[in-house]
């Protein structure tokens, strides 16, 4: 959707990251630093499972490709920006569980910096804008049936 509309690059987030999603993605990022902190690694994954889930409800209620529709330009910036900077915090999030794909995560997102250079504390503030997002590569293709 982002890379179609804006040419992959992000805009800056008018709202600031004044939305339901910013606010679920600073309380899972605390019960996953809690969490881990602890050795409940169990419960770090249920944390970053849980911000992905947000993440895709707030797609579902937000409904970016209307607003492209429309041509709500400041509301569609806002709601991309807020769903760049989420993937970018389960990509640091998912790094412990998934070490291998964190990183085509990441990747995508044209961060300037390596995945293995970002802080815990980073993602309070995670700053995306002028990013160029990047359309993934598969992060699990399925099999080949020959």
């Amino acid at each position: 959707m982002g890379e179609r509309e804006r040419g992959g690059f992000v805009a800056a987030d008018r709202r600031n990251g004044n939305t339901p999603l910013e606010c679920g993605a600073v309380q899972a990022r605390e019960a996953y630093g809690r969490s881990m902190d602890g050795m409940a690694l169990q419960d770090g994954a249920a944390q970053l499972i849980e911000l992905a889930s947000r993440a895709n409800r707030y797609v579902e209620e937000t409904a970016p490709w209307k607003l492209a529709k429309e041509k709500k330009d400041a509301e569609l910036d806002s709601v991309l920006a807020n769903l760049v900077r989420t993937v970018a915090r389960l990509a640091v999030l998912a790094g412990p569980f998934l070490p291998g794909k964190a990183p085509l995560i990441w990747g995508a997102l044209g961060a300037p910096q390596a995945l293995d250079r970002v802080s815990f504390a980073d993602l309070t503030t995670l700053p995306v804008t002028g990013l160029r997002v990047a359309k993934p590569p598969p992060l699990f293709p399925k099999p080949d049936a020959g």
